[in-house]
């Protein structure tokens, strides 16, 4: 297995960018390269002059004077994936054709660096959700509040960490891009033990006689016991999944529930008054 890491390519939507500014823009190259869809790009184009927010529309306009002297590069390397079409006869409204569009240029950006992990950072659980579906071994997304953290402890996610382990693990293996990294897995966890039974069998064919017949035996026996046993990574990377996904969702929803309490208090207290948990505590009192 190779020590050195793939490379990171990092992808950026709308809602990841309007959460920030130039000073912090300017650092998220640290990280690995940065790519902005095209699409994305217009979208924020047409919020600088017509964004009903103004913060919105003074951000927009910021990273349009960041963007050409960064070093940022835009990519329109939309592929097709099964899972990533319409439904047919169904509208797509502006923000779902905008997210479809992400993910599709997130998917084409993979196949494009195959040896490269593509990171796509959004505060759209959707869009993060179909990239999850797709299962591809160069590809995973996160919150934008879990990258801003990676950006500043240089503490890789649990989510970044098991993509880059499982691209070391298939490093050897010759795979199409677009397989998925628990069918990858598998196959690399069935060649070395493959390689080693032909090894057996070629060295017990020279000897001959009974001696061959029983050797082929026991290879295969050992070679049977062995088989479940190369199961277990699988299960651990779906374990690990689930985990990233669990501690993502609780990161996501405390952050959303902090700047809420900052931003309308007293809509933030009445919404708290009405849980559960806050009427029987009152009613303790």
């Amino acid at each position: 297995m190779s020590s050195v890491l793939p490379p990171i390519l990092l992808l950026f939507d709308s809602s990841a960018l309007l959460s920030g500014k130039t000073r912090e823009w300017q650092l998220f190259g640290r990280v690995g390269g940065c790519f902005v869809p095209r699409v994305v790009l217009q979208e924020l184009d047409f919020l600088r002059d017509r964004a009903t927010d103004s913060a919105v529309e003074s951000t927009a306009r910021e990273f349009g004077r960041f963007f050409p002297e960064s070093g940022w590069r835009q990519t329109s390397s939309i592929a097709s994936h099964p899972s990533l079409k319409p439904a047919e006869g169904h509208t797509l409204s502006n923000r779902a054709r905008v997210s479809l569009a992400v993910a599709q240029t997130s998917y084409g950006l993979a196949r494009n660096h195959p040896d490269s992990l593509v990171v796509l950072v959004s505060n759209d659980q959707s869009l993060l959700q179909k990239v999850r579906m797709l299962d591809i071994h160069n590809l995973c997304g996160i919150p934008q509040p879990v990258f801003m953290m990676w950006m500043r402890t240089q503490r890789r996610p649990p989510a970044v960490t098991q993509q880059l382990q499982v691209m070391r693990t298939m490093s050897d293996s010759a795979m199409p891009v677009g397989a998925s990294s628990r069918g990858r897995a598998s196959t690399a966890a069935r060649s070395p033990m493959t390689s080693r039974t032909t090894t057996a069998s070629r060295s017990t064919s020279a000897r001959g006689g009974t001696s061959t017949m029983n050797t082929a035996k026991s290879s295969s026996a050992k070679s049977s016991k062995r088989t479940p046993q190369r199961r277990t990574p699988r299960r651990s990377i779906s374990l690990g999944q689930i985990v990233s996904q669990f501690v993502t969702l609780i990161v996501l929803v405390t952050l959303g529930l902090a700047a809420w309490r900052i931003i309308d208090p007293i809509r933030f207290n009445k919404f708290w008054d009405q849980l559960p948990i806050s009427q029987q505590r009152t009613q303790r009192r």
